[in-house]
């Protein structure tokens, strides 16, 4: 995957928060998680990525490089995990501006999320961390500027 160039400097006076937020749109955050596909997911309705457009994959790298900062190796080597899946899922090159709440409630719920290799439902908690750890980056992504509202879907929309 080739490393996107970029002539827009960080934003004067943005704090930390603004600053990572051009690194992750200008491309240089930190690589996408080890063992996520660089491939879009196989669905065909998957939008496809606008030049210069922040990726699902550019966020993954910014929000595991914040994690860095406060969660323990533990924990991001977890959440580098449940962000490979989403990644694989919803297509790593997919625009994030283009994704709808729609299509992460279709992610929220899919099998991938809900059931394991075999076929057996994972356990609640289980569910529930994977749709977490979506939810806490698209909303990072939100506060740091790189959209202008997560794409979450009504907590209603949920089974459970």
């Amino acid at each position: 995957m080739a490393k996107k160039q970029s002539t827009n400097a960080a934003p004067k006076g943005g704090g930390k928060k603004k600053a990572k937020a051009a690194d992750v749109q200008s491309g240089e955050a930190a690589a996408q998680v080890e063992g996520a596909s660089e491939a879009p997911a196989e669905s065909t309705d998957a939008p496809a990525k606008a030049e210069g457009a922040t990726t699902l994959a550019d966020l993954s790298a910014g929000y595991l490089k914040h994690l860095d900062e406060s969660a323990s190796p533990g924990t991001r080597m977890s959440y580098g995990l449940e962000m490979a899946t989403a990644l694989d899922e919803l297509g790593a090159e997919t625009a994030l501006a283009a994704l709808t709440p729609e299509r992460v409630l279709e992610f929220f719920v899919s099998e991938r999320v809900t059931r394991t290799k075999t076929g057996v439902e994972k356990a609640p908690p289980t569910i529930a961390k994977t749709r977490r750890v979506l939810r806490q980056a698209l909303v990072w992504a939100q506060e740091t500027g790189l959209i202008e509202k997560a794409p979450l879907p009504e907590n209603s929309a949920l089974p459970y």
